[in-house]
């Protein structure tokens, strides 16, 4: 464990399930899309 800093350590001890990094969205670009939603006629 000599790549994980303390406060990881430190919140992996304190038992929580899931450690959240940001790695798969950090340098994902962004998709804009919308949903238009009106009567057929």
């Amino acid at each position: 464990m000599e790549d994980i800093d303390e406060s990881t350590l430190a919140a992996a001890r304190s038992g929580v399930d899931i450690i959240s990094v940001g790695a798969l969205t950090h340098s994902v670009r962004a998709l804009d899309i919308s949903m238009d939603i009106g009567r057929i006629k």
